[in-house]
């Protein structure tokens, strides 16, 4: 909005936008690094213990495609390659 407005330059826009997407992509790795200094309590050290572990990618597509197909029903989409559940 700014910049359609004239107060900021396409030069200012654009170190706003890339200091925007670089403290976005440093920030999980940081924070990791710090957090790796401090104790956890006993309820954190419980919950990672009993943390389910994330599904593999490659299970996931054949039921993103599936429920795709059932919030819209006017795309079409091939089922015989997708497991029954």
């Amino acid at each position: 909005m700014g910049l359609h407005l004239g107060v900021l330059t396409g030069r200012t826009y654009t170190v706003i936008i890339l200091v925007a997407i670089s403290t976005s992509a440093m920030a999980p790795p940081l924070i990791r690094i710090a957090m790796r200094h401090i104790d956890h309590a006993v309820e954190e050290r419980l919950r990672l213990r009993d943390a389910v572990p994330a599904p593999a990618a490659d299970t996931l597509r054949p039921a993103l495609k599936r429920d795709a197909a059932a919030v819209d029903r006017d795309v079409p989409v091939r089922t015989e390659s997708m497991p029954e559940l």
